[in-house]
């Protein structure tokens, strides 16, 4: 009987696999305002955000709106729309990147280059799309890491040419004048500037995240506890700024960043080191608009999660009661009520108000006065 059973779920995933057969209900796409007037129909298949087109860890904060454009899909070909809704560039691409200085990134078949906001080729078809589908491919500082189809990485300027020749196994994308290289596989990284000169080379340690507001993460291996992690801060010289510390780090955001102070702990430091927020959280997330989604969990049902909103003094605003909570964008957060399967997202203001109901199966933060959300 289990036999049975295994094999025709085998071919059920065969079958809607060779037909293009969706498991679950047609859902579309569409943008709404503030006020949750869906002001651009649901009829995109899908658009970039978070969780779609792009992964959770980009540098990029991932809204659906940059420079006026969103990257929408109809069927598998991806272009872009404008926020009234029309077409500026005919979905006609496999993958697209946000638009950023002017450019976007755009794929076809094996190899990507660069549109303006017309659609205009500016840059050939000639880069590995590999670091497209990370979502690193964009312009920041007037330079994009590209890689090459021998797999070697460097960086073109708006004109495509090459600013910093291809010489790194691996280059992230620039950050306030700096960039994080690794010049061959299993090497530490470097830190450099935007003509490719090395500014800080960590020594038994590594660099992690990017430059933001002026300070890196550094991070090693406890020498006494090798499952243990070592963090501190430099600024963007290498110079270090903060104190060793144990466990886990994550990027400055409006002066703060969360790491943890005590075991499985999380609180707020300030760009010396001092600690603002004592530790109290078991998730926490970036301050957007003065404030950050932080999580603690349930005592009886472990590796859930209750998500609320603190201010910079660690005050609770918006009390632990959500399921899932995204940062706050243009007033608004999209948060989902429960996990159930059945749960729908909606948008609190910043006292905690639902201002637009939950009953989006995806929600979207908003840019530019919109938000893509799945209906």
């Amino acid at each position: 009987m289990l036999a049975r059973l295994f094999l025709l779920i085998i071919a059920l995933v065969f079958i809607v696999g060779i037909f293009d057969i969706p498991f679950w209900p047609s859902t579309k796409w569409g943008f709404i305002d503030k006020e949750g007037k869906l002001v651009i129909p649901a009829t995109f298949d899908r658009v970039r955000g978070i969780g779609e087109g792009s992964l959770s860890y980009t540098y990029l904060t991932q809204k659906s709106f940059h420079e006026g454009l969103a990257a929408i899909a109809m069927g598998k070909q991806w272009g872009f729309a404008d926020k009234k809704g029309n077409i500026v560039i005919d979905p006609q691409y496999d993958t697209v990147g946000d638009f950023s200085e002017g450019l976007a990134c755009v794929q076809s078949h094996d190899k990507c280059g660069f549109v303006d906001h017309s659609g205009n080729l500016i840059i050939q078809k000639d880069f590995n799309p590999h670091w497209l589908h990370c979502g690193f491919m964009y312009f920041q500082d007037g330079l994009c890491a590209v890689e090459l189809a021998n797999g070697s990485m460097g960086y073109i300027n708006k004109s495509g040419a090459y600013a910093v020749t291809p010489s790194f196994y691996c280059a992230w994308p620039f950050s306030e004048g700096r960039a994080i290289v690794f010049p061959a596989k299993f090497n530490h990284n470097t830190l450099i500037d935007t003509r490719g000169m090395t500014v800080f080379e960590p020594e038994n340690s590594e660099l992690s995240g990017r430059c933001s507001e002026g300070l890196l993460r550094v991070s090693r291996r406890n020498l006494h506890d090798q499952s243990a992690q070592e963090n501190w801060y430099v600024d963007r010289n290498g110079k270090k700024v903060t104190q060793e510390f144990v466990g886990a780090a994550q990027d400055f955001s409006e002066g703060l960043a969360a790491i943890t102070l005590s075991p499985d702990k999380f609180g707020y430091i300030d760009k010396k080191g001092k600690v603002i927020i004592q530790p109290a959280f078991d998730k926490a997330g970036d301050f957007h608009e003065g404030l950050a989604a932080v999580g603690i969990e349930g005592k009886i049902e472990k590796h859930h999660y209750k998500w609320g909103y603190i201010d910079k003094t660690g005050a609770w605003i918006i009390p632990p009661k959500y399921d899932a909570a995204e940062a706050f964008s243009e007033g608004r957060a999209a948060v989902r009520i429960d996990q159930s399967y059945s749960s729908k997202q909606g948008y609190i203001d910043k006292t905690g108000n639902m201002v637009i109901p939950a009953k989006y199966a995806l929600a979207f933060p908003f840019s530019e006065g919109l938000a893509a959300v799945k209906i």
